[in-house]
């Protein structure tokens, strides 16, 4: 018995020694819960070998001893599945509640009953399930650990794995009678052992872990000191603001710039003390009371002592807590009053210059190569300058111009100098097309949607989507779909036709038309709101009679192509022809032109261009005759007011207009309606 009792001996002094350290050491590290745990582990440990010992010496009455026994056995087995949960930070706490009071409650009662009777037997088996719900939980436990963390994950494993053989062979010998250690000098239980086998395993670890995190602290200490030096130093404005928006830290530099002193504005609130009025509520927004509206990167100025308004650059930035949690945000900004002061200035003067480029319009050099736009009259370079305006955007242009004039390649322009150019241009013609195709061209549609719609089809907004829409003939959209471009317009969704899912796009749109959309809406044939919208930017191009300067060049750009196209020869051009093309209006404009010079090519057959004088007078007849003619409207409200004024405005009856015109009356006060038509005073 000496041996086992100085193996006790060692045994005891060693839990309860490490368990005080370690309480201790819970108690440095603000009572942190598993070395907590693991101390009042140790130290029951400790108690367990010396209770023993008493026995072994002899001390004591075998029920006193036996209680003592039970008593400490719980607390150190209770305290064993929290101290699990907290070293591997898989806490679940329902499970460890149960396990625990499940231990206890079954040693308690082995206190109070009889070790002969048959409910001490009972109490006793779930006691050891209690024990291997605790080795089964800490080997779940140690696996999920052992994938975060491979060699404390072993150790842990290793020891309960060592628990688990240990619990199953006093069960063994407990309640068969047959043991591996039952036939020694001495009866000792091999359980006894693992206290002490566990706890020297996890103290070798948790003193490591305490060497690292004393590494850690004194490397955080070293790097906290140089953030300190440099935020001491630097000429930048550094603020830290709990989620309240008041103000933890400001650096010298702060005081510096606005005549604040540092000790008198920390924990007062930022937004009120330095942001505008102006700004105060748009600044809040994009704080940290808003985490979902949290900007990384904005402007704003803020107020000195002297009321000067500072225009600073921020970058910020959310500070976390161990738990991930947002405690605060971290701000740096940088003073750029002067710089915004030039910018300011800078911009002053381009506007001044764009200006005065308007009214030099034969000094204005263009930027850019505008490929197949081919002059270089003063008409078609204003047009191209403001193409050179307004590219780089992405506002809405409105391209107005006759037929002919070329509106798809000045929308082509627009886009290659844009910064969408490396997406594609999608085009729509907004005529010819029945208002359901023309609105599944546009959004697109479901299955189902209407008859013949058996796929689901992307519309060009989503197809165009980053890139450039050009919308041709705007003018003849429906009315029905006015209202959803206009929506697309100002919020960017849409739904296809046959769907209730709203979707987002990101698109530049061009429209072109031939007619004059003021008198469109005007005679309520166009919405005005949409008008207004498209009309941001206008682009008028000249019709080819305002540019007569650059026929010459587009005959030659014209005859080298088809000379091209037909692998023909032509390369003369003779002034009775130039002079001949140039007294022609072109109510065709560019396209009427392309189409002669094409016709002229094919009929030429040597080097020199021929054209049809007849064909060209002709055409001029043709247009005078054209001039001549009055629209039908005109004609059909001049004959009702001649009904009317014959009837004396009276409408129906035997001498009503409506009778003589042969039509129903309230026919008659339709067309009244539409025409415009009303009784004078």
């Amino acid at each position: 018995m000496g041996f086992l009792h100085d193996i006790f001996t060692v045994c005891g002094g060693i839990s309860i020694a490490l368990g005080l350290i370690y309480l201790f050491v819970a108690y440095w590290l603000n009572f942190e819960k598993r070395y907590l745990y693991f101390g009042v582990f140790s130290i029951f440990a400790g108690f367990y070998y010396f209770i023993d010992i008493w026995n072994l010496e002899g001390l004591g009455g075998s029920m006193f001893q036996e209680r003592l026994l039970i008593f400490t056995a719980a607390v150190y087995y209770g305290i064993f599945p929290w101290f699990i949960g907290e070293y591997t930070r898989i806490r679940k706490l329902n499970l460890q509640w149960g396990l625990s009071f499940t231990f206890l409650l079954a040693f308690i009662l082995l206190l109070a009953i009889p070790s002969h009777s048959g409910s001490h037997i009972s109490w006793q088996i779930l006691a050891h399930t209690g024990t291997m719900g605790i080795v089964v939980y800490g080997l779940w436990c140690g696996w999920h650990f052992y994938s975060v963390n491979k060699k404390s994950g072993t150790l842990l494993l290793l020891s309960l794995f060592i628990m688990l053989a240990l619990t199953l062979e006093e069960v063994l010998s407990t309640y068969t009678g047959f043991g591996l250690f039952r036939n020694l000098e001495f009866e000792f239980l091999p359980l006894d052992f693992y206290p002490m086998f566990f706890i020297l395993i996890m103290a070798g670890n948790l003193t490591n872990e305490l060497v690292m995190r004393y590494q850690m602290d004194l490397e955080l200490s070293l790097r906290e000191r140089k953030w300190t030096m440099l935020m001491e130093r630097i000429n930048l404005i550094v603020v830290e603001l709990d989620m309240n928006g008041r103000i933890q830290y400001i650096n010298p530099f702060y005081e510096e710039l606005t005549g604040y002193e540092v000790s008198k504005v920390l924990g007062q609130n930022w937004y009120d003390l330095m942001i505008h009025e102006e700004e105060r509520n748009a600044i809040r927004k994009t704080s940290t009371t808003n985490p979902e509206l949290f900007l990384p990167n904005y402007k704003n100025s803020i107020v000195t002592t002297r009321g000067e308004k500072k225009m600073i650059h921020w970058s910020n930035m959310y500070l976390t807590n161990e738990e991930g949690e947002r405690i605060g945000s971290l701000s740096i900004g940088l003073d750029s009053t002067q710089q915004e002061k030039y910018m300011e200035e800078i911009q002053i003067l381009k506007m001044k210059l764009e200006a005065e480029n308007i009214f030099l319009k034969e000094e204005l050099v263009l930027n850019y190569d505008f490929g197949e736009i081919t002059g270089k009259s003063d008409a078609l370079k204003y047009a191209l300058y403001r193409i050179e305006q307004v590219a780089k955007t992405d506002t809405t242009v409105l391209l107005e111009g006759e037929t002919g004039v070329g509106k798809e390649l000045f929308a082509r322009a627009i886009h290659t100098t844009s910064q969408r150019k490396n997406a594609p241009m999608f085009k729509v013609n907004c005529t010819s097309m029945p208002v359901n195709l023309i609105e599944s061209e546009l959004f697109g549609h479901e299955k189902g949607a209407f008859t013949g719609a058996d796929n689901i089809r992307p519309g060009r907004f989503e197809v165009a989507d980053r890139g450039t829409l050009f919308l041709d003939e705007i003018g003849e959209l429906p009315l029905e779909l006015q209202p959803k471009l206009l929506r697309v317009l100002e919020e960017g969704e849409f739904e296809r036709l046959g769907s209730n899912t709203t979707r987002k796009v990101d698109v530049r749109i061009i429209v072109a038309t031939n007619r004059n959309l003021k008198e469109e809406v005007d005679q309520g044939r166009f919405r005005e709101d949409l008008y207004y919208r498209l009309n941001t930017f206008q682009i008028s191009i000249p019709p080819l009679r305002k540019r007569k300067e650059d026929i010459p060049l587009l005959v030659d750009s014209f005859v080298r192509h088809f000379n091209k196209k037909l692998g023909k020869r032509v390369h003369k051009i003779n002034k009775h022809t130039l002079k001949l093309l140039n007294n022609y209006e072109w109510p065709g404009n560019i396209r009427e032109l392309r189409n002669t010079i094409e016709r002229s090519v094919i009929t030429s057959s040597g080097s020199e261009l021929r054209i049809d004088e007849a064909l060209i007078s002709q055409k001029g007849s043709s247009t005078r005759d054209a001039k001549r003619i009055v629209p039908l409207e005109t004609i059909e409200r001049e004959h009702i007011i001649s009904a009317l004024k014959a009837c004396k405005w009276r409408i129906e009856g035997a001498q009503g207009a409506a009778r003589f015109l042969d039509l129903h009356p309230n026919t008659l006060r339709n067309r009244m309606k539409k025409l415009k038509i009303e009784r004078p005073n």
